[in-house]
């Protein structure tokens, strides 16, 4: 079989990256959720997308231990059925009474929907990578890419939308149309069959041996912990940005879709971060992203200062190339690191760091409540955030220097 014929699995890879990113229109529906309920706070709409973290963290576990038994394209199947039902019900939501209208998203948004993306992107990545052995970076690169545009496109419907059917009716629209366009990919949703001849996986700098780490062994390894540390401040640092985005624009008297300009900024970084993790292996990737949270996370503290909302949003797309950049050096390290024999449970466990990540989002909710809409200490947050990044980096080159020293 030739090379080319697996283009068609690498496009429904980046269909199905795509369906992921739903969640993150969520950057411009709290806003608009927020008008249509004004008793909400900063920190209640934060909570609920604290909740959706956790929600997603346990499916990538509860996930990778499912595909031992099922296969990816039931568990893509399922998913597609709870974003429909998560973002479909929305209409239901009582305007009159808040308090039950809160419950209710938190409980379709929260979970449900959460909990569809979480068995889409473990039942995704470890199908898909199988079909790029060769460049499994830039392969995860193209499906966060896809992830990344995602809120820009749906939070662009929703504009659309919003005028003609209302906030939750456009909410509606967007969940089961991404339903729709993840299961026109369920025919592709299938591994390369044994009569499938691919090219083979370049020796790499992370693990030249090749070793394959069960979950219990990968947690012994430091390698493992050090890169969920990283993990956990560069994914809270991220979420932040994601949550805020729209608001920090409007704060700034600019428009909330120039907030999301975040998004395609993480996606330009997704590409960048499969090419740089295939080329230069974990550590000195983990450093590059750290840096450029530091840079992007001084520029808003500097443009919130002096009072430059241009300033603060150029941060915040330097911040964005920081998470897009991560978010893949993560999924592909996982299986450079450890191996791709139990690559799906062994990703899961360190995506159990975007629990902590959650916290941190309520956390900058918070501040903003109790700094009358000041974004400062969220500014001050993600600079911190950004030195402890850079730090787990420079943590990782030295074990792995010491590992092949060893060996």
């Amino acid at each position: 079989m030739k090379y080319s014929t697996r283009w068609p699995y690498i496009l429904a890879a980046v269909v199905t990256g795509f369906f992921n990113g739903t969640l993150y229109t969520w950057t411009y529906i709290r806003d608009e959720l927020g008008y249509l309920f004004p008793t909400w706070s900063a920190g209640d709409l934060s909570f609920i997308f604290s909740i959706h973290n956790v929600a997603v963290c346990a499916t990538l576990i509860g996930t990778g231990i499912l595909l031992k038994r099922v296969s990816s394209r039931f568990m893509l199947f399922i998913s597609g059925a709870a974003m429909a039902v998560g973002f479909g019900l929305f209409p239901f939501l009582p305007v009159d009474r808040p308090d039950v209208a809160y419950v209710m998203v938190a409980i379709l948004f929260g979970i449900i929907a959460a909990s569809s993306v979480g068995m889409t992107i473990i039942a995704s990545y470890a199908l898909y990578a199988k079909w790029a052995p060769d460049h499994t970076g830039k392969l995860l690169g193209a499906m966060a890419l896809a992830h990344s545009i995602a809120p820009i496109a749906l939070s662009a419907i929703c504009s659309r939308l919003i005028p003609v059917v209302g906030t939750l009716s456009a909410v509606r629209w967007v969940g089961v149309g991404a339903a729709a366009l993840l299961y026109l990919t369920l025919p592709l949703a299938k591994p390369p069959g044994p009569d499938v001849r691919l090219p083979p996986a370049p020796v790499r700098v992370d693990n030249p041996n090749q070793k394959e780490y069960t979950p219990g062994r990968m947690l012994k390894i430091p390698a493992f912990w050090i890169l969920f540390a990283f993990n956990m401040v560069m994914r809270t640092s991220g979420l932040i940005m994601i949550d805020f985005g729209g608001s920090i624009a409007i704060y700034f008297g600019l428009s909330a879709l120039l907030g999301l300009l975040y998004s395609p900024s993480n996606g330009v970084a997704n590409i960048i971060g499969g090419f740089l993790v295939d080329r230069l292996g974990t550590a000195k990737v983990m450093i590059l992203c750290g840096l450029a949270l530091l840079v992007g996370g001084g520029m808003m503290l500097a443009g919130n200062v002096i009072g430059s909302g241009p300033l603060v949003i150029s941060g915040l797309l330097v911040g964005g190339l920081s998470y897009g950049c991560c978010i893949v050096q993560n999924a592909a390290s996982m299986r450079y690191l450890f191996g791709s024999k139990n690559y799906a449970q062994n990703f899961g466990y360190v995506q159990t760091s975007i629990m902590v990540a959650a916290f941190g989002g309520y956390i900058a909710g918070s501040l903003l409540d109790k700094q009358q809409g000041s974004f400062q200490g969220v500014f001050i947050m993600i600079l911190c955030f950004a030195i402890v990044g850079i730090g787990t980096g420079v943590a990782m080159g030295a074990f792995m220097k010491r590992l092949r020293a060893a060996e």
